[in-house]
């Protein structure tokens, strides 16, 4: 258990420290930090666990790429801003995933960025005006 102060509030925080071995390379070891008791011999497991959330954090993350930003209060157009961001983003996962099973590589990392795919869709706009 170790404690570490927390911004300019100056509180303290208990948590576990667990070290353990690397699922990418057995001579490393990876450090994680969690509130949760964790007995010893269950660290590794937690770990190996809890490292399958990354993809589910770097989603949230990446997501705030994709949203429109906007001051209007105007519910109907904040609404519409909110979904077509949503639908951009699952165009840009479902286009990662064909791509992968078109190059037969594994689906581990986007092989397209989110910004190269905003890229590729603004050099791509079709002017009908």
């Amino acid at each position: 258990s170790t404690s570490a102060r927390k911004g300019l509030l100056k509180k303290e925080v208990e948590f576990n420290l667990l070290i353990v071995r690397s699922n990418r390379d057995a001579e490393k070891k990876v450090a994680f930090a969690t509130n949760v008791s964790i007995e010893a011999k269950h660290a590794q497991e937690f770990c190996d666990n809890y490292s399958k959330r990354w993809g589910i954090e770097t989603s949230y993350r990446v997501k705030e790429e994709f949203r429109i930003k906007t001051v209007s209060k105007d519910f109907r157009i904040r609404l519409f801003f909110f979904l077509f961001s949503v639908c951009l983003y699952n165009l840009w996962v479902l286009v990662n995933m064909i791509v992968s099973l078109v190059a037969r590589i594994s689906f581990g990392k986007p092989l397209i960025t989110a910004k190269l795919f905003g890229t590729l869709i603004y050099a791509f706009q079709i002017d009908y005006g």
